[in-house]
């Protein structure tokens, strides 16, 4: 089940996320070499619970997008990525789970030439 759930969320991503000029990264590819901005999507898997007599298990999960940004790009920019993003998770749907509307963007304060912003949003997968 998680499989299928992360192929459909990467196939979902691929299709939704239409700016090629700011590449996605999964957790199995290297990240970007570029001078501009990426997002990286990595899941945090939960625990699961039984909510029903009959065995049925729910787990809830986030699935966490860290758009890294030059830090010279300005907020406008940056903003504009950021509505980009939560609107693509606000419209993600997948079976047998509950998708619920995204939380962020917090800043992660970091040092160096990138400042980075995560965007994550919760779902239930239903078993």
């Amino acid at each position: 089940m998680i499989k299928d759930t992360v192929i459909a969320i990467e196939t979902y991503l691929d299709t939704a996320w239409n700016n090629p000029l700011v590449p996605l990264r999964y957790q199995n590819e290297t990240i970007p070499v570029t001078t501009s901005s990426w997002v990286d999507v990595s899941y945090i898997w939960g625990l699961a619970e039984f909510v029903t007599k009959e065995g049925r298990t729910r787990m809830g999960n986030t699935i966490s997008l860290n758009l890294f940004t030059p830090r010279d790009i300005g907020n406008g920019q940056m903003l504009q990525l950021v509505d980009d993003i939560r609107i693509m998770m606000t419209q993600l749907t997948l079976t047998n789970s509950i998708v619920f509307p995204p939380s962020g963007p917090v800043t992660v304060p970091q040092d160096g030439k990138y400042i980075q912003h995560n965007i994550s949003t919760t779902f239930d997968v239903f078993e």
